[in-house]
């Protein structure tokens, strides 16, 4: 039986798309299709959220709740060194790490986190960019612990999910820092190819092997007419259910369809306001404390995120 000996476990909405997309053309690496199963954290649940159109959007059809059908994601591994998958909740969801350790316990694992104030903007962007979000930003954070209450899906808990302090130390108390590699958003946009050698040589694969980086995956956008963005997605989605019943060597073809519908929608998408100054403001007061908690387990000076102007943090290890 093969298993992952890698995991990318988050942070929602922070460069995990790109960082899967470009380790996956890495001849020696294997990624799991689809990216996020996220069997860690849901092992044994019904795998359904309640949040609007969670049912449209392939969510439930990729949450993977039982191990035989985890672990036939990577029947089709051949030669390859290095075999990940990429579950954007896993860094967030408490149950992840202890059900890692069960199936996983030497795998590496990998997440990138963003300044908690403009990941949950980005990630309120996502569901309106899905029109699915009816309200402002301000109000849907109002509306969150409610939302959080009927359980609706991660992506929803815009500001909970920026919390990352507990979140980390939990993966450091299990597997210790040397298993578990973090890394910052503005590091990765700024020079992805070094922080990606890195990853190649962490995971013992050719790290002379230079990706294409050219592409940027999931920029935030809007849409100008809700109804079509959302026919559009429901597309996507059941794209996605159908993909995985595809041979590896067939994906593509779904994955062609998938770029077509994105060529259609992009007139309908512009580009988005930017944060509300005062939400802005009000969300790194509640996150100070636990950013400057952060940045002491990681030694990095993280006090520019609590800047209510967006400053650089400054490049580090």
């Amino acid at each position: 039986m093969t298993l992952p000996n890698f995991l990318i476990i988050g942070a929602a909405k922070g460069g995990t798309t790109s960082l899967y997309a470009y380790l996956q053309q890495h001849p020696q690496v294997f990624m799991s299709s689809p990216k996020e199963p996220t069997f860690f954290g849901n092992e044994g649940t019904d795998g359904l959220f309640n949040g609007p159109h969670d049912e449209d959007r392939g969510y439930h059809s990729r949450v993977i709740t039982n191990f035989v059908d985890y672990s036939a994601l990577f029947d089709r591994v051949t030669n390859e060194k290095a075999i990940g998958e990429a579950s954007i909740y896993y860094v967030y969801l408490p149950e992840a790490p202890e059900q890692i350790r069960k199936y996983v316990p030497k795998a590496a694992m990998f997440a990138i986190l963003r300044n908690p104030a403009d990941r949950a903007y980005s990630a309120y962007l996502h569901v309106v960019r899905q029109a699915r979000e009816p309200y402002s930003f301000a109000r849907a954070l109002q509306e969150e612990p409610e939302r959080i209450r009927q359980k609706w899906n991660p992506l929803w808990h815009f500001k909970t999910m920026g919390f990352y302090y507990q979140q980390v130390k939990r993966y450091y108390d299990i597997f210790g820092r040397d298993q578990v590699h973090i890394y910052l958003y503005e590091d990765f946009q700024k020079e992805p190819l070094p922080l990606i050698k890195q990853v190649f040589e962490i995971l013992g694969v050719d790290s002379s092997f230079v990706p294409d980086v050219s592409k940027r995956y999931k920029k935030s956008c809007v849409p100008k007419n809700k109804t079509l963005e959302r026919i559009l997605h429901k597309s996507k989605a059941q794209i996605d259910f159908s993909k995985r019943l595809l041979p590896r060597r067939l994906r593509w073809r779904a994955q062609h369809v998938k770029d077509l519908i994105d060529r259609v929608a992009s007139p309908n998408r512009v580009p988005p306001p930017p944060i509300p100054e005062d939400v802005r403001v009000s969300l790194l007061e509640e996150y100070r404390e636990d950013i400057l908690r952060l940045g002491d387990l990681l030694q990095r000076d993280l006090s520019p995120w609590c800047n209510p102007v967006s400053v650089e943090v400054a490049s580090g290890a």
